[in-house]
């Protein structure tokens, strides 16, 4: 099991620095690591890891320790790490890269 913990929304400014959007883990999630088709549209199989993937972050709340099965977290660290970006945004991104990129095998809750 790999845990993670929902980080605050981030403003990002969009090839504009006066076009400022609010992106939360979530959104960077479903609009860009959850349409890797490379990852999660080759089988059945990997788009049901997608849509549970979703569905947990989806709910979850700042602060929240989502739980992600290493199954599953493999899957989504290799989208993360293969997803095309735009590098003016992404650099702005690290900090919720980073957070997925190093999820702890430790659950925080019970330290």
């Amino acid at each position: 099991m790999r845990y993670i913990q929902v980080p605050s929304p981030i403003k990002v400014s969009v090839n504009n620095p006066d076009v400022i959007r609010t992106i939360s883990l979530f959104d960077l999630m479903n609009e860009t690591w959850l349409n890797n088709q490379a990852v999660f549209g080759d089988s059945i199989a990997s788009l049901r890891i997608s849509m549970k993937l979703h569905n947990i972050f989806e709910k979850a709340k700042v602060g929240d320790v989502v739980a992600v099965e290493d199954a599953d977290y493999a899957k989504l660290k290799l989208s993360v790490e293969t997803s095309s970006y735009n590098p003016t945004v992404a650099r702005q991104l690290l900090p919720f890269i980073d957070i997925v990129l190093s999820a702890s095998s430790n659950d925080p809750t019970t330290a």
